[in-house]
């Protein structure tokens, strides 16, 4: 009974061993596969049918979600769009110079969705930037602008399910905000700062000893000034500043403002000499 027992163990063995075996074999071959290509996500492109982040998330809530705000270049000029789970009540209360469009009972789904979509910068649209704000159980959306200009508002529900708003603009040519590069080069000149109780060189610069007769000398004086009571040995590198050429910046007519750069500072007067030192305190000498 026990021999028939073993003899069944060892066909059970040499039946699985084979199968492992096998299965090591093949699953190098398998990790080695090519991965599968993924296209990057383009965002929200309405009747696109792209589904905005955590789409399933803000599908389960009651009130209407903000998804998604965006900014497109049309045909006919410019629009701010934004995206919601369900049909969209709006009014318009424009204050301060800027649109505001009231999303009504609705809420902005993720914190990245209040970040706002600066377009100062195409001269194609009057909008300057566009942002979703909280307020109350709304949403607003606020519209600044470059100009006096005619915004269009509309809804649509898309065949994705999604529902949304449209603020369109007129195309033109509208102003762009000029460069922000300082209006003057800043040529002030270096300061000074102490590197101990007997130097002083100015920060960013450093002291080179080129000679041996004036490292000589520089032991000299250091030797010296030891030695000498109350005698303090500073060592100043002055440094010579040319000013730079003016600094030109874009006017706001395609012009050149020219701005003159002002005059470095004076340099310091070098310090006096030290007084020298008694002979007897020289290596040898003596009275």
């Amino acid at each position: 009974m026990r021999t028939a027992s073993i003899v069944s163990l060892v066909f059970v063995v040499a039946t699985v061993a084979p199968g492992r075996t096998m299965a090591q074999e093949t699953g190098p071959s398998a990790a080695t596969a090519e991965p599968v290509a993924t296209e990057e996500y383009p965002g929200v492109i309405p009747g696109a049918a792209h589904d905005p982040p955590a789409a399933r998330r803000a599908a389960r809530e009651r009130r209407a979600v903000v998804t998604w705000p965006g900014f497109q270049l049309t045909e006919g000029g410019s629009r701010i769009f934004v995206q919601s789970t369900r049909a969209i009540q709006w009014s318009r209360n424009d204050s301060g110079g800027k649109i505001v469009i009231v999303i009504q009972n609705a809420k902005i789904d993720l914190r990245n969705n209040r970040n706002p979509l600066v377009t100062e910068y195409f001269p194609q649209t009057p909008v300057a930037r566009a942002s979703l704000e909280r307020h109350g159980h709304d949403v607003n959306l606020v519209i600044e602008v470059k100009a006096v200009t005619v915004a269009s508002v509309s809804t649509q529900p898309d065949h994705d399910g999604y529902h949304y708003l449209f603020v369109d603009f007129p195309a033109g040519e509208y102003a762009t905000p000029e460069s922000e590069l300082p209006a003057e080069a800043d040529v002030a000149g270096p300061r000074s700062r102490s590197l101990g109780p007997s130097r002083g060189v100015r920060a960013g610069r450093s002291r080179t000893l080129s000679t041996p007769e004036e490292a000589d000398q520089a032991e000299q004086d250091a030797a010296a000034g030891t030695a000498a009571a109350g005698t303090t040995t500073t060592t100043t590198t002055t440094t010579t500043t040319t000013a730079p050429a003016p600094a030109a910046t874009g006017g706001a007519s395609g012009g050149t403002t020219t701005t003159p750069a002002p005059a470095p500072a004076p340099a310091p007067a070098p310090a006096p000499a030290p007084a020298p030192a008694s002979p007897a305190n020289y290596p040898g000498g003596g009275m």
